[in-house]
């Protein structure tokens, strides 16, 4: 399991170059691990390196927002002044979990371990704003907006009395069964009330 830690960021200014991603998955993986690329052959990598000024340091990929025909991929520093040629982008303060990755050429299996692996553990949900991959010599930091997850409401005194027939339902069952197979009363009585419990259960939380 990938482990992360939780931080409180402040708001972040950041100046690059902005990118649509679109396509299927593999797609617009191939599209991000491009533009780093196309960045880094051109010069524009080097140039936003001399302009960063704040933490945190080195190059810095923000994915936001996120619709089902793709995403907006942003890559730039954190700056003081906007430069010519380059955009802007406000990232909001917040809390986030953050990950190491082990390399940057591996960060798709990272972001994979934190979707499929840690959010389906963790008290946590994603808050839906841009996340961050903190690129230096030292290796990659993923940076994930997250809040914690909704409590769940306890079943209220109404839907309790409304669950109350659907029960007595169950309880009947299991007497005309019990006497129908020559069975234990006591026990197909309390098998009746588990299974019109469970039935009320499912249909009101396919009602909320």
């Amino acid at each position: 399991m990938i482990e992360a830690t939780i931080a409180n960021m402040t708001e972040l200014c950041l100046i690059g170059i902005k990118e649509h991603i679109d396509g299927d998955i593999s797609q617009r993986q191939d599209k991000v691990k491009a533009l780093w690329e196309r960045l880094k052959a051109d010069g524009t990598l080097d140039r936003l390196k001399l302009m960063q000024s704040g933490e945190p340091g080195g190059m810095l990929g923000a994915s936001y927002s996120f619709s089902n025909s793709g995403f907006d991929y942003f890559i730039g520093v954190v700056a003081q002044e906007c430069a010519q040629g380059f955009e802007t982008l406000t990232l909001e303060e917040g809390e986030y979990a953050v990950f190491d990755a082990p390399d940057a050429e591996d960060v798709v299996a990272a972001w994979k371990l934190v979707y499929f692996d840690w959010f389906s553990k963790a008290p946590y949900v994603h808050t839906g704003k841009a996340e961050l991959e903190q690129r230096t010599e030292d290796g990659v930091k993923l940076y994930v907006p997250i809040a914690p997850k909704p409590a769940r409401k306890p079943l209220s005194k109404g839907k309790a009395m409304r669950s109350m027939p659907f029960i007595l339902g169950g309880m009947f069952l299991g007497v005309v069964i019990a006497s129908l197979l020559n069975l234990n009363v006591l026990l197909m009585l309390l098998g009746g009330m588990m299974v019109g419990g469970v039935v009320a259960a499912t249909i009101y939380k396919d009602k909320k």
